[in-house]
């Protein structure tokens, strides 16, 4: 019986699809409020977006230079491994599966499972919701790839034009008199935000963006990696770039900034006031799906960090190694799918999250650091894509990686200092499982 090939068995529209199925999750629709509280001012509002689209783009063009020069399964672990070494590695492999990933899983799940309730008014049942999501998850994600990175892609394209689609309805409405009078008073009142209201309103705008490089993690499966994984990363950030755009110049015009900042359901109020029959339906509807497409998505992408660890020599093969006809990983996925249930059952969202932001922040940084290694020290300079006007665009997404775990520490330093003890307790135990023969 023959397997199916690994390698080129995605192409670029599913590369798409698995970047905007990841990265339109929970965060437009709750931090547009945090952001809105940082800067007040509706010009400066509005402005924020565009340039966390701007900081997405480079952070996208940085990996993508780092894809090429690497195009494996495993992405993040693969650079970490050749650049800075088996240990770093191992360190983050510890953090990614037992905190990161699950952590961004669960805590989708929960929400998912909170506006499926809502939406069938099976309040306090959003618990068994939240697993059934992820048992859902893991059903798609061991069929074969084209099935699941097919769901990946329609739940994506899906949630990004029901977004889209609202925010147009929003800028079609004639804003209502107490907006227009709220936004009229906030721009003659209030003054642009300082250097640091502004990069905590960026913290919160990146927030969005999160889950675009899982394409890079899958690069050992994409179709002509060095060409794909830019093409699909910059399509991404571009689309959602502009939707986001949209969505929040609608609700500053229909609801005012004043509004934003002091509500924790703007999405919800924008579409109550968009579609005031059905308004209400039509966002949990979205929340639930946009939210249950990401966690699909990030554990389609999980376990094939397990993949990257095992094929590196990193960990025992046999917890990456591809499985049945259809080479899935399917150990992988279900070690991961165990912890991101424990974490569903036992977790609160806000602790997931800060565990979550800090690590994130930290090795992304250190990633990126490699990547100007790598270049300035000409070891595969050959081999790197040229990226328009280096180094700007991994300084700038180093910076912005840096103000993200700069900011968690400062506001949640008792959570930073759990997270960092996860990870240094991983150090020593990377001597005894490793490491392996490839």
């Amino acid at each position: 019986m023959d397997t199916e090939p690994i390698a080129g068995r995605i192409g670029l529209s599913r590369s798409i699809g698995l970047g905007l199925a990841a990265v339109v999750g929970s965060g437009i629709f709750v931090l547009p409020a945090y952001v809105a509280r940082q800067l007040p001012a509706p010009r400066d509002f509005l402005l924020i977006w565009p340039l966390g689209a701007l900081v997405a783009l480079a952070s996208a063009l940085s990996y993508a230079e780092l894809a090429a020069v690497f195009p494996r399964t495993g992405g993040y672990v693969v650079y970490l491994r050749r650049i800075w070494g088996r240990q770093v590695a191992f360190v983050y492999g510890w953090a990614a599966i037992l905190v990161l990933y699950p952590a961004s899983i669960a805590a989708l799940a929960r929400i998912s499972g909170r506006s499926a309730a809502a939406l069938l008014s099976l309040l306090g049942g959003d618990g068994r919701l939240a697993a059934l999501a992820v048992l859902v998850a893991v059903a798609v994600n061991l069929a074969r790839v084209r099935i699941s990175s097919r769901v990946q892609g329609v739940l994506g394209g899906l949630k990004l034009a029901a977004l889209l689609a609202l925010g147009v309805a929003g800028l079609w409405l004639r804003a209502a008199p107490q907006a227009a009078d709220a936004t009229l008073r906030s721009a003659a009142e209030v003054a642009g935000g300082g250097v640091g209201a502004w990069a905590l309103a960026l913290v919160g705008v990146l927030w969005c963006y999160e889950g675009f490089l899982e394409i890079v993690v899958v690069a050992g499966e994409i179709d002509r990696p060095a060409r794909t994984v830019v093409r699909a990363l910059v399509t991404v950030v571009v689309a959602v770039g502009v939707v986001y755009a949209i969505y929040t110049f609608a609700l500053v015009k229909v609801l005012g900034v004043g509004a934003i900042a002091s509500s924790p359901t703007v999405a919800a109020e924008l579409a109550r006031s968009v579609f005031p029959v059905g308004g209400e339906v039509m966002i949990h509807l979205l929340v639930a799906v946009a939210t249950f497409s990401a966690a699909q998505a990030l554990l389609f992408s999980a376990p094939r960090l397990l993949v990257g660890l095992a094929e590196e020599g990193v960990i025992p093969a046999a917890l990456g190694r591809w499985s049945g006809r259809h080479r899935i990983p399917r150990v992988a996925i279900l070690l991961c799918a165990a912890v991101s249930l424990v974490y569903t059952a036992t977790g609160s969202f806000e602790e997931l999250v800060k565990y979550f932001a800090f690590a994130t922040g930290l090795f992304s940084a250190l990633i990126l650091a490699g990547g100007l290694r790598l270049r300035m020290s000409g070891a595969v300079a050959a081999g790197l894509r040229r990226i328009p006007l280096w180094p700007l665009p991994p300084l700038l997404a180093m910076a912005a990686s840096l103000a993200a775990t700069g900011w968690v520490l400062v506001d949640q330093p008792r959570s930073s200092l759990v997270g960092l003890a996860i990870m240094a307790l991983s150090w020593p135990l990377s001597s005894l499982v490793g490491p392996h023969r490839r």
